[in-house]
């Protein structure tokens, strides 16, 4: 299987193509065929080094935090989604893949109204509307209910 990554900082022309064994999914995931992959702001981060003080990681580093893909394989105890389902996924990292595994608990189904690539942009836009929420959720616990989602996200 392929999967991008890079052996030391710099610019996008560190990325290099790894081959690394397919993934096996446990008994409560999936095996994910990604479809695609959001790039993030977090992931350039990753690759310049800017966040090697605050998050230090071994080389290589596999980026990439949203997937959309097709699930391919079930694990033993899955029995709430089938193959062939598209998926969405917010992962720490290595979305840069031909096959990610994933815990049922960290996926949920692609909107049918949604086309992949909106998708694959969809759960880092989410993260932060929550993250934003929860900050004004505890600034103003009294004044306004927690908002979960953002006018931009659809979900």
């Amino acid at each position: 299987m392929e999967k991008f990554g890079f052996n030391h900082f710099g610019g996008p022309d560190v990325f290099e193509r790894f081959d690394q064994p397919q993934p096996t999914p446990k008994d409560n995931q999936v095996l994910i065929k990604v479809l695609a992959a959001g790039l993030n702001p977090y992931d350039v981060a990753l690759r310049n080094g800017s966040q090697d003080s605050v998050r230090p990681l071994p080389f290589p580093i596999f980026p990439g935090t949203d997937v959309v893909g097709e699930i391919v394989e079930l694990g033993a105890d899955v029995d709430d989604y089938r193959v062939g389902e598209i998926v969405i996924n917010h992962r720490s990292m290595g979305a840069y893949s031909e096959y990610v595994t994933a815990s049922t608990a960290k996926i949920l189904r692609k909107p049918a109204s949604m086309s992949i690539a909106e998708a694959a942009g969809l759960t880092q836009c989410r993260h932060h509307c929550l993250q934003y929420a929860d900050a004004l959720h505890k600034l103003y616990t009294r004044r306004y209910n927690r908002y979960y989602g953002c006018q931009w996200c659809r979900w």
